[in-house]
């Protein structure tokens, strides 16, 4: 979708078609955007589901341009597999694990909260790191770590692939379908289901 110039704005488990014969694929684009902001919802800020919106979102942060929808589409698809494994959508124990530090952290700005976030997503990351660990092994648990890293960086200007300098090859989700294939073949040649 990013390729034709249109974001989804509304990754979330219920617009995740899963196929008997393992395929899924992304239903529900009555919430796309293109890239010069045409929509059926201009007039939301945001028009996917919040529960699922990550921090730039709840923060109201203004967009400046497509790249800022094309974050929200990679957060929301890394918090697919954190909230696979956990049962919980990132941003919600993201939010949940920062109260913990700062019990009023969503009255700041985002700016101001960020450090706050920060310290709680890599608590956050620690804790999936030693339960894949448990669940699968180190190899994998990095991996999949790694990836939910990138993708849900609560810092957006930290978001994707740290190893691109362009902005917009920094989100190509080409390199995450390519990484997910990768450890998708890691779990089955390891005997993982």
């Amino acid at each position: 979708m990013h390729t034709a110039d249109i974001a989804h704005q509304d990754i979330k488990p219920s617009n995740i078609l899963k196929f008997n014969n393992g395929d899924s694929k992304i239903s529900d684009l009555g919430r796309v955007i293109d890239n010069l902001g045409m929509s059926p919802f201009n007039k939301y800020y945001f028009a996917g589901d919040q529960t699922y919106a990550p921090l730039e979102v709840k923060y109201r942060l203004p967009f400046s341009d497509f790249y800022d929808y094309k974050l929200i589409d990679i957060n929301g698809v890394g918090s697919l597999i954190y909230q696979t494994l956990t049962g919980v959508s990132l941003t919600t124990a993201l939010v949940n694990e920062t109260s913990l530090i700062v019990p009023n952290i969503m009255r700041f700005d985002y700016h101001d909260a960020l450090p706050f976030h920060c310290t709680a997503f890599f608590t956050l990351m620690y804790r999936i790191q030693q339960e894949c660990e448990q669940k699968f092994d180190v190899e994998v648990a990095t991996q999949i770590v790694s990836i939910i890293s990138e993708m849900c960086h609560p810092d957006m200007s930290k978001r994707g692939s740290p190893k691109r300098v362009s902005k917009n090859q920094r989100v190509q989700f080409r390199r995450y379908s390519s990484k997910l294939n990768t450890l998708v073949r890691l779990l089955t040649i390891k005997g993982y289901k």
